[in-house]
């Protein structure tokens, strides 16, 4: 059985009242001056002798208990009730509460008061069977009974839930006295009593109480796991060491299976979605969409959708959906794409009317001028604009400024060699950290060298920043790196590396990427920014421009070509056996110079002006050619003249300088 506590006066030590007698005068033991504290606007009086807790078998509430259980079911509420106006001084309503009531009573002749000592008397507000303070006052409300808002009781015949889940608004004796007296309250009484013998209803009542504190523990749990991208499949595991830690109420959370887990975390997400539809009621947004393979390899579309913040007039991206493109379909198209994009808009709310922007990665899946995605919608919006992702564009402007450019191209190649050397082999990058460790450690303390050990990184072309991060990983320890090349000279990979990066010529260029590609991944992170101000793109295009061309001055030593000299002569490079001769700085000269882009520029921009002459000549010969159907010639003439429409009446011909007009025109 559980012990609880019982309470007797304090007497002094050597007066021990006989049995029959009547007890000494009471000697109150100090009280500290915060339990005397009067609620705002209650009246102060003398408080009775302060009760000690002695330790007994009782199956009644402790006043501790008691304040726990009124403080739990009324949260921040001014109560009145025997243990706490006792324990606080308190013998009145507020002011406040007193005046409301005035003010709600002010039409009534006769006006009912709530007395405060009600309260405080053992024959109106005590239970005897369950030895409890059972009538508490809340301010702004009325009255309660603690015993049946604990048991959630009615009334059998009405239903009424008075003095349960609603207060009594009706401040008379006679209210408390037939309330004690009714069939509700003496089952409520009943049922508390077989609560405190039966451990199972114990158990009932402690899970009842404390469901809503478990429900936001596990919440938070969820949420924690979401925004940190783990599995959700570790929340049963994360429940199982909050509860070991001491949260001991987590072992009532039974919703651990797979299904349940998946719906509660599926329900944060629908209610931030919810408030997403909110702001977006009735104004134009933007949709960002891109079609991406998740790790189980399943085609995904995943949605962001920007909008005007009403309560803050700010532009805000959030992440909206993600949907399996072919569930549904057997191939990712465009029509595939655009059923997923319709059918989440319309299962969040949102109107596909109200859509004036779609940004997508440029494929032709997405922006084909007849069958594209944007296409398709423009159909349903005329005055949605498409746009080409500009970080896409800049990107695929540099892979494809690598393609022609054979240098740049191999370098990219062989750093992606260089990594997959140490990546696939853990010996290899064992060997590899260890040089580098002991190399750092005769400029730094073991302590610091530990520290900034790094690994080499993945160029790859489909990754903007990349080839950026992989060169300067590459450049920042090119001396570990020869001299784990030179120790690693047995295998053929490695052996073949170290003969290509001993050369003054591909270490310059490593310089010369070094250099520039910091220049356009700081655009690419302009670019990236959440909001951007259209007003800033052109000037930041015109200063990375700018820097570049520095960098290619003509009759000038380069910065890149000077620092490669200084560290081959006194630097990083001067314990290797690389030297810079006057061939390779004029090699390297000339690969940075500004003539070379240039040339490549202009041979492609000659490429693509006689591709497409190319192209309307062979249009030109297919509507000349006799043996061209109708129904294609007709196709071709729509393609040349731009008509989308197949309700577009026929265009009039012109045959020996006389027009020909269709006659149903």
């Amino acid at each position: 059985m559980k012990h609880h506590h019982r309470y007797h006066f304090l007497f002094n030590a050597d007066e021990h009242p006989e049995k029959g007698q009547t007890p000494p005068s009471v000697q109150p033991a100090p009280v500290s001056p915060s339990l005397l504290d009067t609620p705002a606007g209650c009246n102060s009086v003398n408080p009775s002798p302060i009760l000690v807790e002695e330790s007994s078998t009782s199956t009644f509430m402790t006043e501790t208990e008691t304040l726990n259980l009124i403080h739990k079911m009324f949260p921040d509420k001014h109560i009145h009730n025997y243990h706490s106006c006792r324990k606080n001084g308190c013998g009145s309503l507020s002011v406040k509460e007193l005046g409301r009531i005035d003010m709600e009573k002010s039409g009534q002749k006769k006006k009912d008061r709530f007395q405060h000592d009600w309260l405080l008397r053992k024959n109106i507000s005590f239970s005897e069977e369950t030895g409890m303070w059972w009538a508490l006052y809340v301010e702004g409300e009325g009255i309660h009974c603690l015993l049946c808002r604990k048991h959630h009781s009615k009334a059998n015949q009405n239903k009424s839930e008075t003095f349960s889940a609603k207060p009594s608004t009706r401040f008379k004796l006679s209210t408390l006295n037939d309330h004690a007296a009714s069939s509700k309250h003496k089952v409520t009484v009943k049922n508390e009593m077989l609560n405190r013998v039966s451990i199972f209803q114990q158990q009932i009542d402690e899970k009842e109480l404390v469901k809503n504190d478990v429900l936001e523990k596990a919440f938070y749990s969820i949420y924690w796991l979401a925004k940190e991208a783990i599995a959700n499949r570790k929340l049963p595991s994360l429940l199982s060491l909050i509860q070991l830690l001491g949260v001991t109420e987590m072992k009532y959370f039974t919703y651990r299976s797979a299904t349940s887990i998946r719906e509660m975390f599926n329900t944060p997400g629908n209610g931030i979605r919810d408030e997403i539809t909110t702001q977006i009621t009735n104004q134009p947004y933007g949709l960002m969409v891109d079609d991406v393979a998740d790790i189980s390899n399943e085609e995904q579309m995943v949605g962001f959708i920007q909008y005007i913040d009403r309560n803050t007039n700010n532009v805000e991206c959030k992440f909206l959906f993600s949907s399996n493109v072919l569930e549904k379909a057997d191939s990712a198209n465009a029509e595939a794409m655009y059923d997923v994009i319709k059918g989440n808009l319309q299962s969040a709310g949102i109107p596909l009317d109200d859509m004036r922007g779609l940004a997508t990665d440029g494929a032709s899946a997405m922006t084909g001028k007849n069958n594209g995605l944007a296409a398709i919608i423009k159909k349903d919006v005329p005055m949605m604009i498409s746009v080409h992702c500009i970080c896409h564009k800049l990107a695929l402007a540099c892979t494809d400024t690598n393609k022609d450019l054979k240098k740049i191209k191999d370098a990219e190649v062989e750093v992606t060699q260089l990594w997959k050397v140490f990546d696939n082999s853990p010996k290899k990058l064992s060997v590899y950290l260890k040089i580098q460790q002991e190399m750092k450690a005769v400029y730094l303390e073991a302590r610091i060298s530990n520290k900034i050990s790094r690994r080499l990184k993945k160029a790859c072309a489909t990754r903007w920043l990349s080839f950026d991060k992989a060169i300067d990983a590459v450049c920042f320890d090119l001396p570990a790196i020869l001299q784990t090349l030179r120790q690693l000279k047995g295998d053929p990979a490695c052996y073949g590396l170290l003969k290509k990066f001993s050369k003054a010529k591909k270490i310059g260029t490593l310089y010369i990427l070094h250099a520039v590609l910091p220049i356009l991944s700081k655009l690419s992170k302009a670019f990236q920014q959440g909001t951007i101000n259209f007003s800033t793109i052109e000037p930041c295009i015109s200063h990375t421009k700018d820097q570049l061309l520095e960098l290619a001055k003509e009759n000038a030593i380069n910065a890149p070509v000077k620092k490669l000299l200084e560290d081959t002569k006194d630097g990083i490079l001067s314990t290797t056996e690389i030297r810079c001769s006057e061939n390779d700085v004029q090699y390297l000269q000339k690969l940075l110079h500004w003539e070379n882009y240039r040339k490549v520029r202009n041979d492609t921009i000659t490429l693509v002006r006689e591709s497409k002459k190319k192209f309307i000549g062979n249009l030109q010969k297919s509507l000349a050619n006799k043996n061209t159907t109708p129904s294609n010639w007709w196709k071709i003439t729509k393609d040349v003249l731009n008509i989308n429409n197949k309700s577009s009446p026929i265009p009039p011909l012109k045959f020996e300088d006389s027009f020909i007009q269709h006659p149903f025109d």
